[in-house]
């Protein structure tokens, strides 16, 4: 045996933290051979840094995953700041290893530091394997006739659908023997001291582990999933999964995901309408990853040329207003104060918010889009940024910017009776129903039997909707003519 297949592997995890379905942590038990298994960091100022809820978000749940990993697998798992690269070198220098293992990422930032891992092996001489990334196809996968990337969904939906072939998600690996070379790592808590208090309470909210994850998904498949097509878009009884928080993190994968509504759907056929609207959601997500690897400026710059000349009225009291729920819109604000509170909001809200922030308020979606990296739990960089341009009617296949949402509306239809706004904003719980998304327009005896005072216990709205919708389309105006 050469030396190389005797030395222990060194095993980089990323957004993997479970121990089903990771098909590094499998290779590396396949191996037999001992492993060093580390979670690498990246350290404020990275590319591949997550935003601040987020952050905090993955911190607690390596805890749990580092735990899992001792118990079930008899594994030591580190943790190192840095990049790929700089952890494999600053280890290289202590340890000798035969090969790295790790699970591909699939954003520019992760691909990036792939690159550098690489020649770094290269250089040190070490194999370096790169295992498949947390995706039901590898991002390229789905191409049109001519082989190049679809610009609209639709078709890369069916495309989608002809190419893929379910396989179950791989097995948890068992007793992996462990290289005994661990304890050089950071430590959780002063990783976490480093994230702003608010941004750590955000997380707190949410049950970390990959049992707590399995759990959000059958209760989701249990009480919604009949009737996903409607319940997703109500604000009143939250129709929508919450799975993107721990998928994001990789603590549940996407076949995983994939796997617990296949299976639904064959055991019961009423849920078959329901399964596969929430399925299109998950390619939905893996579109956006390939929007992205196609245009690495999609969080900075529009794909539709012509908004690069959108007149926006930069306003830095109108964006605090926004970005803290005080708008004078209910279902604007309510949604904004959910964020700052949970780190999360329905997908319903965000797209009334993003489209409030860019057509009413006219702000730079880029904007909205860093706000959101900082602020949710389930932030990723290609659905953030895909997701704000499709708002602001400037990416791929999208929605067209004279679609402007009217939050009067919006909050009557998805929070007919108001729970949603009740919740978050309990300075409006006694306004009646008919006024509740509308304060403005209650009676003196309403606001007075409320204990309201507008402009004082809630603020008046910042701009009225017809004004908004027009000014809007006039700005759209001035870019296509």
């Amino acid at each position: 045996m050469s030396e190389s297949t005797t030395r222990p592997v060194l095993l980089l995890l990323r957004r993997d933290l479970r121990l089903a379905d990771n098909p590094a942590l499998l290779e590396a038990a396949h191996s037999g051979l001992p492993v060093h298994a580390v979670y690498v960091w990246p350290a404020a100022g990275q590319a591949s840094r997550p935003g601040q809820v987020a952050a905090a978000w993955y911190l607690r749940n390596f805890t749990a995953f580092a735990a899992e990993l001792q118990e079930e697998c008899g594994l030591t798992v580190d943790l190192l700041q840095g990049s790929l690269e700089e952890v494999f070198l600053k280890l290289r220098t202590q340890h000798a290893y035969g090969a790295v293992m790790l699970n591909a990422g699939h954003d520019p930032p992760a691909l990036a530091e792939e690159v550098e891992l690489q020649q770094a092996c290269r250089d040190a001489d070490v194999d370096c394997l790169m295992l498949p990334a947390n995706t039901l196809l590898p991002t390229g996968a789905v191409l049109n006739k001519d082989g190049n990337s679809f610009r609209v969904f639709t078709p890369y939906y069916k495309r989608f659908l002809e190419r893929y072939r379910h396989q179950p998600p791989l097995a948890q690996p068992g007793r992996m023997r462990d290289a005994g070379l661990s304890g050089q790592g950071d430590s959780v808590e002063s990783m976490l001291q480093e994230i702003p208090e608010a941004h750590r309470d955000a997380a707190s909210h949410w049950e970390p582990g990959e049992q707590a994850a399995r759990d959000c998904m059958e209760q989701f498949i249990a009480r919604h999933l009949r009737e996903y097509g409607s319940d997703r878009h109500s604000l009143e009884i939250s129709g929508t999964s919450r799975i993107s928080a721990w998928l994001q993190a990789g603590v549940i994968s996407t076949r995983q995901v994939w796997e617990l509504v296949q299976q639904a759907r064959e055991r019961d056929p009423a849920l078959a309408d329901g399964a596969a609207i929430f399925q299109r959601q998950l390619i939905w997500r893996e579109f956006a990853m390939q929007v992205l690897d196609d245009n690495p400026q999609l969080p900075d710059r529009p794909l539709q040329e012509k908004f690069a000349a959108f007149p926006w009225q930069e306003d830095k009291a109108a964006l605090a207003a926004w970005q803290s729920g005080q708008t004078g819109y209910p279902v604007v604000d309510a949604a904004m104060r959910q964020l700052t509170s949970e780190g999360w909001m329905p997908g319903r809200a965000r797209m009334v918010v993003a489209s409030f922030l860019v057509k009413h308020l006219l702000q730079p979606w880029q904007q909205g889009e860093a706000w959101f990296a900082d602020w949710l739990i389930d932030y990723d960089l290609s659905c953030n940024a895909f997701n704000w341009q499709w708002v602001a009617g400037c990416g791929t296949d999208a929605a067209p910017y004279f679609r402007i949402f009217n939050p009067i509306l919006q909050g009557r239809k998805f929070d007919a009776d108001g729970t949603y706004v009740r919740q978050w904003l309990p300075e409006l719980a006694d306004l009646p129903d008919k006024v509740l998304h509308s304060p403005w327009e209650a009676s003196p005896l309403e606001l007075q039997a409320a204990g309201i005072s507008l402009g004082n216990d809630y603020p008046q709205p910042l701009i009225e909707h017809g004004l908004a919708r027009k000014r809007a389309l006039d700005a759209l105006s001035r870019i296509s003519s």
